[in-house]
């Protein structure tokens, strides 16, 4: 079975030019990586205890799958996070 694109993202702060808040930002930020990079889902998996990116996801439309142990990254450490998924046809974007 062949790799499916996926994209790993980070929250979005606050704008102070657009007033724009996270979960709109962070949505926002969704449709250009569903449009340009061809993505069929986004996934995102911050700290499980920061609990400022978790509500930010859940807010802008990400579904929660899990909370699991792993190691993020090379420079990280073991730790607890949270598995999110946004599938490009659940948020009204076409295929």
């Amino acid at each position: 079975m062949a790799n499916k694109p996926t994209c790993t993202c980070t929250s979005s702060t606050p704008s102070a030019e657009t007033g724009a808040t996270a979960p709109n930002a962070s949505g926002k930020a969704a449709d250009i990586y569903f449009e340009r990079l061809k993505l069929k889902r986004l996934f995102c998996e911050p700290n499980a205890f920061n609990v400022a990116p978790n509500r930010t996801l859940q807010k802008a439309g990400f579904k929660y799958l899990k909370t699991h142990m792993t190691v993020p990254g090379p420079l990280n450490f073991h730790q607890a996070v949270t598995r999110w998924v946004m599938e490009r046809q659940a948020c009204g974007r076409k295929n």
